[in-house]
């Protein structure tokens, strides 16, 4: 598993997991990003 977290360049130095595409109507990718979810942390309402 740690090879192909390498090869891909995923993990604590490099994108976080899991990721999110926006799609527009006609399929094209709008947006591509990590959401910013972090482990043991919920959500904050007074965040946003």
């Amino acid at each position: 598993m740690k090879k192909t977290y390498d090869a891909y360049f995923l993990g604590a130095e490099g994108f976080g997991l899991p990721r999110i595409l926006l799609l527009d109507v006609d399929g094209s990718v709008v947006w591509e990003g990590d959401p910013g979810f972090k482990v043991g942390v919920g959500w904050d309402p007074l965040a946003g």
